[in-house]
């Protein structure tokens, strides 16, 4: 059965492999989609795997029709392609006056797109913000980025970016948790004497361990003031052995 294009008073319903005119689904990204659903003015709309919308309400700079390849000589080999795709930013803005109804506007449907395309931008940009690039890039900005956490802990800066807090409220001092960062941002974490490898860990930093996320860092620090907070019994006797042994390994290095 040929998909119909869900823009209301479209009268296009051709298949997806119809040379006539091309339909295409919704992105798979919500963010996108309920841009696409704003722009055809169907906010309750249930986008199923059929729902489309024709090539009619796309310009023709969305639409990638050719694909192109670099030959060795440097020359360019131009292919047509059998079904049209969309370009990854793509939005339907093009639509009938109708004037039965006031849906359909351009004009609403560009300054929607401009919206859209701002707020990828910003996204962009915060994403960019929370990378950390290299280990001189910690080194420069952990006093801004960790600036909620400075107060309850000491950094050493040198070859490696080691994090640390310090319980000075015992008649001893001890060492409540640390995170050495080395030069691949690779971490090493330790609450007491325990090496840190567990299911929260890995979920934070993946099996890799690296960190080059300063959301992540803040997350691992979270983990670690509910970890002391939660004084509970976080390691079994036979983890507790194993974890200490695998301590005094590293440490005798």
């Amino acid at each position: 059965m040929p998909n119909r294009c869900c823009v209301e008073g479209c009268k296009n319903s051709y298949s997806v492999y119809s040379e006539k005119c091309s339909v295409f689904h919704f992105p798979k990204k919500l963010e996108k989609a309920n841009v696409w659903l704003q722009n055809i003015s169907r906010k309750d709309y249930n986008i199923t795997k059929s729902s489309v919308v024709c090539e009619n309400h796309f310009e023709e700079k969305f639409i990638v029709r050719e694909d192109k390849a670099t030959r060795p000589d440097g020359t360019i080999l131009t292919i047509k392609r059998k079904i049209p795709k969309l370009t990854v930013d793509a939005v339907p803005t093009i639509f009938d006056q109708n004037p039965d109804t006031k849906k359909f506007k351009k004009e609403d449907s560009i300054q929607n797109f401009k919206e859209y395309e701002v707020n990828m931008q910003m996204q962009k940009l915060t994403e960019d913000e929370d990378f950390i690039l290299n280990l001189q890039d910690l080194v420069m900005k952990y006093k801004d980025k960790l600036n909620g956490y400075i107060n309850v802990i000491d950094v050493k800066i040198g070859e490696v970016f080691t994090i640390y807090k310090i319980d000075m409220e015992s008649r001893v001092p001890s060492l409540i948790y640390s995170i050495k960062i080395y030069e691949n941002l690779k971490c090493h974490i330790c609450y007491k004497t325990f090496v840190l490898q567990d299911e929260d860990i890995n979920k934070i930093l993946s099996s890799k361990l690296v960190c080059n996320r300063w959301s992540k860092l803040r997350d691992i620090l979270n983990h670690l003031e509910t970890l002391e907070r939660s004084q509970s019994n976080y390691l079994t006797e036979e983890t507790y052995i194993k974890n200490s042994i695998e301590y005094l390994d590293l440490f005798f290095k």
